[in-house]
């Protein structure tokens, strides 16, 4: 079962008004593929990732960054636009990839004036680990696949 990352509308003020600056994001899961393919492993998130419903927007070797925006929202009375912003950190480790998920709440107050916030990491865990977890089986699924396969005779 495949969930939406944030089905905005009646959601955002409460959203908004309980994210905290610098809050922590130890609650969000991690996971470690055994695969250092950061192209495989970039594309395969990418797919899990905007069928969550989340807009790709840039990669690089270190991230994968994609957006949402949820919605608007009255602040200092000014109705401004809330954009959620989902950043997968690539960190080497043993053996492979750990990915590793934070997040935003961004509220575009103007040109060059944004205010951000640091939602509760435990409203969307569930989420990000079914993201996490079906990249995983895809790159090592892909990998297994792609190891040669003996046939019996070359095992006699």
């Amino acid at each position: 079962m495949r969930h939406s990352l944030l089905n905005a509308g009646a959601l955002l003020p409460m959203l908004w008004s309980a994210a905290l600056l610098g809050a922590e994001q130890a609650d969000i899961p991690k996971v470690t593929i055994r695969s250092d393919s950061l192209p495989f492993i970039t594309a395969a998130l990418r797919a899990e990732a905007e069928s969550a419903g989340l807009a790709f927007a840039k990669a690089n070797e270190h991230i994968v960054f994609f957006t949402k925006a949820v919605g608007r929202q009255s602040i200092r009375g000014r109705l401004v636009p809330i954009t959620l912003e989902v950043t997968f950190h690539l960190e080497n480790a043993k053996p492979g990839t750990r990915i590793v998920p934070t997040e935003e709440l961004v509220a575009d107050l103007g040109p060059g004036i944004d205010e951000r916030r640091h939602p509760n990491p435990k409203d969307r865990a569930a989420i990000y680990m079914e993201i996490l977890s079906r990249t995983k089986a895809k790159v090592e699924r892909a990998a297994t696949d792609s190891l040669p396969s003996q046939s019996p005779s070359d095992t006699q």
